[in-house]
């Protein structure tokens, strides 16, 4: 049978499947998700900034 399904056929080609975690660890650097996490630590402390949407330049001013 494996005759018949390869027959013609030059070579096999194999690709490897990149899990998502190992991909995501990839794509962003070790800084990066330091940066992040930090922030989202003053956010769960309070220290954000937040914004007048109807006056945005007196808000940050």
């Amino acid at each position: 049978m494996s005759e018949t399904f390869l027959s013609g056929v030059e070579g096999i080609e194999i690709i490897e499947k990149i899990s998502s975690k190992k991909k995501d660890k990839e794509v962003y650097s070790d800084e990066f998700v330091k940066k992040i996490k930090s922030a989202e630590e003053d956010i769960k402390k309070g220290n954000t900034t937040k914004l007048n949407p109807n006056d945005i330049w007196g808000s940050i001013l």
